[in-house]
């Protein structure tokens, strides 16, 4: 298969990188571009070359994905740059932050590799420069790019970066875009001279999958910043919309194989308890799926990242129950801290091999819609874990010892790995997705067209919708007509009428007879299709109908239906 002319145009400009003082390059591309196949050819030329390269990505799931794809052994970004041996870590306990807490803090190795090593990382939007907070595992600074930065150290050692990934996609949580793929964010933060390129160009055999259709569609939309008209459709073929039991019932079948991805974390959990009644499920069982939602590390010191599925192996124990009481101001509180004894298969992030392992997991937010510790919780932990090692000093090598050993400092924090959100979805591909597409907000914006396309693009083979967006599509010949027709049915209200009606680039302008009397108003839209002004261009009073077209500033085109149906 050769390279299509975007791809060639891209491998020249890595050729020429690889020559140059730049210290990053950076690879977009659209879903179907081709650009883990145009990696490939970045990797026969860095052999060529004799140039030293690693693979990365910034989460287990996307590492495997890249190992399959480039069948070479490809490591998370974590477990590249940071010491985890348990032994060389340090206890942060947050004195200065005046609260209960102990953190585990993992450093940043001592980079020793060659000075010609090329870091190939990809699905890079992923990657955050924001610290996580109440994470009991921390890496280095908390920020994952910085540290990556300050690991390689470009500037410095000679060593380059490449960035792989789709700006498309969800950025990191609490991040507005992709601060990996922004060559001003490493210019201005890390005084990286950066090369970028963008793939476009979608591979002729990929034409033929509705699912890459419908995703280049939606980048289309996202990079015209146009969020009027969302224009993924059903095909009967890889795009299929279900009634919502329907989905449910075929997922259970098939949830082995499969993921079902929703919005937010409270329709995940009343998905799961759906799915794990039809599946006979009541008390937790071997066999479930379930997902790590903190940092955390096996007895064995093998490290579980927020987002990593294991599997139930066995269930060795009932609930334990420890009660712990404190004051909390002038309030007494009670907390139940619910554990159990499982073995879990996981598969290990730095060899891609299964193991199993018995633990401890945390059971309280198993059984509930919220994620994570509460701050009761989490105080009630430390109290229990102090008062079973009384007289221990703080940071002292039996202290670091005992909180590292400590198997309920430690239990593992789970749900049911059933049913997730996108953001945990991200970096991982499935032949089949089912995927709940209602969303908490309007439709009509950019971060639902990005969690669209993201959702898309965990799709291999079939996606099965429920609850997809239906609208109607803009009329081609004339944006206006959605708006004229409702207008019409709107004028008969005043016994007026449309008698003639202009376009002209962004105007519009509508002749509409009430009465004897003939009055020209004229509408404005931006690039967007969003009416901008509407202007009475004649002289004298307001005809009493202008309110109606008052009503409609401000608003799509093709959402105006409701607000005039409504008067």
């Amino acid at each position: 298969m050769n390279l299509t002319q975007s791809q060639e145009h891209a491998f020249h400009l890595f050729q020429n990188f690889m020559s140059s003082e730049s210290h990053c390059f950076i690879l977009k591309g659209y879903a179907g571009t081709g650009k883990t196949y145009l990696l490939q050819y970045f990797i026969d030329f860095l052999k060529f070359s004799d140039c030293h390269f690693t693979l990365l990505a910034p989460t287990g799931r996307a590492a495997n994905v890249l190992r399959e794809r480039t069948t070479y052994l490809a490591n998370t970004i974590h477990g590249c740059i940071y010491d985890l041996d348990l032994k060389n870590t340090t206890i942060d306990n947050n004195e200065e932050k005046q609260q209960m807490d102990y953190n585990l803090v993992f450093d940043l190795k001592e980079n020793k590799s060659p000075l010609n090593m090329i870091y190939l990382v990809d699905e890079s939007s992923m990657i955050s420069d924001k610290v996580t907070e109440q994470e009991y595992l921390q890496f280095g600074s908390g920020k994952l790019l910085s540290d990556l930065i300050k690991y390689v150290n470009p500037i410095q050692s000679g060593r380059k970066i490449v960035f792989i990934g789709d700006d498309a996609q969800l950025p990191p949580v609490n991040t507005s875009h992709s601060l990996a793929l922004d060559v001003n964010y490493l210019k201005e933060h890390f005084n990286l001279s950066t090369n970028e390129y963008q793939l476009t160009e979608v591979y002729r055999q990929s034409e033929e999958s509705g699912i890459l259709t419908a995703a280049t569609d939606l980048r289309e939309k996202i990079g015209e910043e146009s969020f009027n008209y969302y224009p993924v459709k059903v095909n009967k073929k890889d795009l299929i919309n279900l009634e919502m039991q329907e989905a449910i019932h075929q997922y259970v079948g098939q949830w082995k194989k499969s993921i079902f991805i929703t919005e937010t974390n409270s329709s995940t959990f009343e998905y799961t308890n759906y799915i794990r009644e039809l599946l006979k499920l009541k008390d937790l069982s071997p066999g479930e799926r379930l997902l790590v939602t903190k940092n955390t590390h096996t007895p064995s010191g093998d490290k579980l990242f927020n987002g990593d599925f294991i599997q139930v192996s066995d269930v060795l124990s009932i609930p334990e129950i420890r009660t712990v009481n404190f004051r909390e101001k002038d309030e007494q509180i009670t907390v139940d801290l619910v554990y159990r004894d499982i073995e879990i298969i996981y598969k290990n992030l730095e060899n891609g091999r299964a193991y199993k392992e018995k633990l401890k997991i945390f059971e309280n937010i198993l059984w509930r819609k919220e994620v994570g510790l509460t701050k009761h919780e989490r105080r009630a932990m430390i109290i229990d874990f102090e008062k079973r090692h009384k007289g221990v000093k703080r940071n002292s090598e039996e202290f670091k010892k005992l909180i590292i050993n400590d198997s309920y400092f430690n239990a593992v924090q789970v749900r049911f790995g059933y049913v997730i959100t996108c953001h945990k979805a991200q970096g991982g591909e499935w032949n089949t997705v089912y995927a709940d597409m209602s969303y908490s907000q309007s439709i009509q914006c950019l971060s639902y067209f990005r969690w669209s396309y993201t959702v898309l693009t965990r799709a291999k083979n079939l996606i099965n919708f429920v609850n997809l967006p239906i609208q109607a599509e803009p009329a081609s010949e004339n944006r206006f007509s959605v708006l004229s027709t409702i207008l019409k049915e709107s004028l008969k209200l005043y016994n007026a009428e449309i008698l003639e009606e202009k376009e002209s680039g962004y105007e519009n302008i509508y002749y509409i007879r009430m009465n004897t009397n003939i009055y020209r108003i004229k509408i404005y839209r931006n690039k967007k299709d969003i009416i901008t002004k509407v202007m009475f261009i004649d002289k004298g009073e307001l005809p009493p109908f202008f309110n109606l077209f008052e009503n409609v500033v401000n608003r799509s085109l093709y959402e105006t239906s409701n607000l005039l149906t409504t008067l």
